[in-house]
């Protein structure tokens, strides 16, 4: 776990461990590369071990598994064409559409070319989706909100 050992892999940025604290003394920094990494305010911290359990490198369970690589894209070329990714979240939201679903996650860029996860109702600016392709998205605003609901 990262908040022990401070090696970078054993951290994948989630921001569990900061919006667990009740101390709000874990507070997320980016590094060199722009990957963020918490920061633990010692004075603040009172060892309740709640970011220790949250975290998902500090819970999980070594099993022996092959490598595993899913990959898919949308029939439609005009979708693919459109999206960086090979519009594989737009044909699984079409999907899930038909199946009556009305909330639709995923990520965009807001005005200030942040990423941000954003709640699409009944699939409205699909296209918001289709542009942004990064392998970390900025998590604590939206798992607040959902935390608040």
């Amino acid at each position: 776990m990262y908040l022990n050992s401070l090696v970078e892999s054993e951290c994948c940025g989630c921001t569990a461990c900061e919006q667990i604290c009740p101390r709000n003394c874990i507070q997320m920094r980016k590094n060199e590369e722009g990957f963020l990494y918490p920061v633990v305010n010692n004075d603040k911290c009172i060892k309740c071990g709640l970011c220790e359990k949250v975290c998902p490198f500090g819970n999980y369970q070594k099993r022996e598994q092959g490598d595993i690589c899913y990959y898919g894209w949308h029939k439609d070329e005009t979708e693919r064409s459109l999206s960086t990714s090979g519009a594989a979240f737009i044909a699984i939201s079409e999907m899930c559409k038909k199946k009556g679903f009305t909330h639709f996650y995923g990520a965009a860029y807001d005005s200030n070319l942040c990423v941000k996860h954003i709640d699409t109702f009944e699939f409205e600016n699909p296209e918001m989706l289709r542009e942004v392709n990064i392998p970390r998205v900025t998590l604590a605003t939206h798992i607040l909100r959902l935390s608040r609901t």
